[in-house]
């Protein structure tokens, strides 16, 4: 069931969902003492597969996988995306 790999998320729905879910999490799956990253939005740059960027404090390489994976659950159970790649990108700002 991929039929939702085309699909664009209205803004102010994966708005909410950041808000709600991902945004306050940050940081709490981080391992050891190092600093903590920040989110401070994200977008869907492309579908076909759905692309997300978010936009934080760190660099992409920095955070953690179990966040990542995090981040892609939450989508995949908020907006359908079953069965079809999700792919993140951190930057910078």
């Amino acid at each position: 069931m991929t039929h939702n790999r085309s699909e664009r998320v209205q803004t102010a729905e994966l708005n909410a969902v950041f808000e709600s879910r991902i945004k306050d999490r940050s940081g709490a799956v981080s391992g050891g003492g190092g600093a903590r990253e920040r989110l401070y939005y994200m977008s869907q740059v492309a579908t076909n597969p759905p692309e997300f960027i978010l936009f934080c404090n760190m660099a992409s390489d920095q955070i953690h996988f179990s966040f990542r994976r995090y981040i892609t659950n939450v989508l995949r159970e908020e907006f359908g995306f079953v069965g079809t790649p999700i792919r993140l990108h951190f930057k910078k700002s």
